[in-house]
């Protein structure tokens, strides 16, 4: 490899290092704020249709901050997977675990973050509310926040479970791509043409 070219693929590689880092870094310094929502995003669910280990430290977070009393309602967002949706399974968790179902606010088209964003922007006009607490694991939690800020919503905290894996690695160098085109991603128009 020639000397530029070598320098090149450095700088490359320190650039993403540095920021996966600073995705790292600010996904782990925020704080959950009371709120009129909490919305949990979905993960994965295991074969036989439970909520994963990732799931569930996400369940258990939004939960406890619901039991802190940060929200009235919790939305749980997550499309079809291993044909269930992952939804409707996040929702019989909360419930088994002490949530009221009166509380819990189902978004089975929640298939992508954009997607749950545009959904708990819904929820919330449709209940004069304006305050949102995101829930996800941590290196999702800036992509989240910019979904939501991109779409109008400026009150929104958010809050990741204490729960890690190796392949968190991988999923902060992805959040990298995916944040810049969430930047860059068209807002979506309603009917009168307005973003």
């Amino acid at each position: 490899m020639r000397p530029v070219a070598a320098i090149a693929a450095l700088a490359g590689v320190a650039l993403a290092l540095a920021a996966m880092a600073a995705v790292a870094w600010l996904g782990l310094r925020q704080r959950p704020r009371p709120a009129d929502l909490i919305v949990v995003l979905g993960a994965e669910l295991e074969p036989d249709r439970t909520p994963s280990a990732r799931l569930v430290a996400r369940l258990q977070c939004g939960r406890e901050a619901w039991m802190a009393g940060l929200a009235p309602a919790i939305m749980v967002s997550g499309g079809p997977e291993r044909g269930t949706n992952e939804a409707s399974v996040m929702a019989a968790w909360l419930a088994a675990h002490g949530v009221p179902a009166a509380v819990i606010v189902a978004d089975p088209a929640g298939a992508n973050t954009w997607l749950t964003a545009i959904h708990a922007r819904a929820w919330l006009a449709a209940h004069g509310a304006r305050r949102a607490l995101v829930v996800s694991q941590f290196f999702h939690l800036p992509r989240c926040r910019l979904a939501f800020a991109r779409l109008g919503m400026s009150q929104v905290s958010a809050a990741a479970p204490h729960w890690y894996e190796a392949r968190d690695l991988f999923a902060l160098a992805r959040e990298v791509p995916a944040l810049v085109k969430y930047a860059l991603r068209p807002l979506p128009r309603d009917d009168a043409g307005r973003p």
